[in-house]
């Protein structure tokens, strides 16, 4: 009964997030920090939940066409993640099980941020709230916590959609006046259609798994429904792209019941041939047939900022990077920019800031994540890995530190821990009933 108040409070909170689309004026600061106060006090008991309820609030107030109703700087999350992550770790008798290999991810870039451009990125920084979200969930990974987790990304491609879709202010398309559609938005479609494209992703999984409660499955066809018109309005052809093939890999490699995966691929049939009867598929397919075969530039960017980055003549910087601000000015001979330029790839991101070592390091991470969790666990996983991965090969959601995309990451994570546990506890019976028979 109070897990079932707490979560109608916290919806109460989300939806009032959603609805407020002030665009003339920031709300007073006492109410902003009066609605953040809303937000944490009643998890000071319950740790765990406070992955998920930050993820979800944060990521709408970043991403809101109007003044958010809530602080956004990173520098309070940090703080309130500290505090959380020392309240939880104070009611166990154990310290944080947290991979070494995070850690030295956390200091490698952290202290890669101070000697080259004398400050901390919000990649250190979010890394770091990653981390303290791990320890508030410690010793919990078949808890609540990790439960509602994928409740955050499906409410954050719900809400956005709804804005997408139906506010006025935040319209991303029109035809103007020769009949042609147009692209416009409050923020980079790219970015916006990303985060949509993992609450569907998640909803899929969700919906594959199966739910007895037809409320929750109606929530998830939603978000589905929903999410794929908003990115379609978006038209980002990357993201959709990525979708699909996340979608795909979770379709094939899924132990779900065949006659569920029929039902499914009927469904998309059914909303593709509805797509064909509105304007949105016409917008994606002009994206498409517009395009030069350089992804928008994307390629002659990559190979300019290549060729800055290896023709300087400092090894060492190919070992450990240039760091982020002096990354941005490299390629700039593509003459597309004059103070900085966005790599438009994590991978190369993540080697021209932070060299071969902070790429080796990044790949030992997803091979980790890989590896931790068992064969029956690996299809959701895998599919999720492969979406935000695909992402990266046409923008930078890690690199720059974006925290719903981190968000993300922290969530596959989870779902590697919790399979890893489950996978333990499975043996642990497993022997306990062999040494059992033995007896008899």
């Amino acid at each position: 009964m109070k897990d079932r108040f707490l979560y109608i409070y916290y919806f109460s909170l989300i939806l009032v997030l959603a609805l407020y689309t002030n665009m003339s004026s920031s709300p007073n600061v006492v109410i902003r920090f009066g609605y953040l106060a809303a937000l944490v006090l009643p998890l000071v008991k319950r740790t765990e939940l406070f992955p998920a309820v930050i993820i979800c609030a944060l990521g709408i107030a970043k991403n809101t066409f109007a003044y958010p109703l809530m602080p956004t700087d990173m520098y309070y999350y940090v703080i309130l993640a500290l505090l959380f992550a020392i309240m939880a770790l104070s009611r166990r008798d154990f310290l944080t099980g947290t991979n070494p290999l995070f850690f030295i991810a956390l200091v490698y870039v952290a202290f890669n941020d101070i000697a080259m451009q004398g400050e901390l990125s919000q990649m250190s920084i979010v890394f770091f709230v990653s981390i303290l979200f791990f320890m508030c969930m410690e010793g919990q990974e078949d808890d609540i916590g990790i439960q509602i987790l994928p409740f955050s990304f499906i409410l954050i491609s719900l809400v956005i959609s709804y804005w997408v879709l139906f506010c006025p202010e935040a319209q991303v398309n029109s035809y103007n006046k020769t009949g042609e559609m147009e692209q416009r938005g409050w923020a980079d479609p790219n970015y916006l259609s990303a985060i949509l494209g993992m609450g569907l992703v998640v909803a899929v999984r969700d919906l594959f798994i199966g739910s007895n409660k037809r409320l929750y499955t109606s929530v998830l066809l939603l978000t589905v429904l929903g999410s794929s018109i908003a990115m379609l309005a978006l038209a980002s052809r990357g993201v959709i792209l990525s979708v699909i093939i996340a979608v795909v890999t979770l379709l094939v490699l899924s132990k779900t019941e065949n006659r569920t995966k029929v039902i499914a691929i009927a469904l998309a049939a059914l909303f593709i041939w509805f797509l064909y009867t509105n304007q949105y598929i016409d917008f994606v397919m002009s994206r498409f047939e517009e395009s030069d075969g350089t992804g928008s530039n994307r390629t002659l960017i990559w190979y300019s900022k290549l060729s800055d980055f290896f023709a300087l003549d400092n090894p060492f910087c190919w070992i450990f990077g240039v760091g982020q601000s002096e990354g941005v000015k490299l390629g700039l001979s593509f003459g597309k920019a004059i103070h900085g330029m966005s790599t438009h790839n994590d991978f190369l991101s993540i080697l021209i800031y932070y060299g071969l070592i902070g790429v080796f390091i990044f790949f030992s991470i997803l091979t980790y994540l890989f590896k931790m969790c068992s064969k029956e666990d690996r299809p959701p996983i895998i599919a999720l890995l492969v979406y935000l991965l695909m992402c990266s090969m046409t923008i930078e959601p890690l690199a720059h530190g974006n925290f719903v995309y981190w968000g993300g990451l922290f969530y596959i994570v989870m779902l590697a821990r919790q399979s890893q546990a489950m996978e333990l506890i499975d043996e642990g019976e497993e022997e306990y009933v062999y040494e059992d028979e033995g007896q008899d």
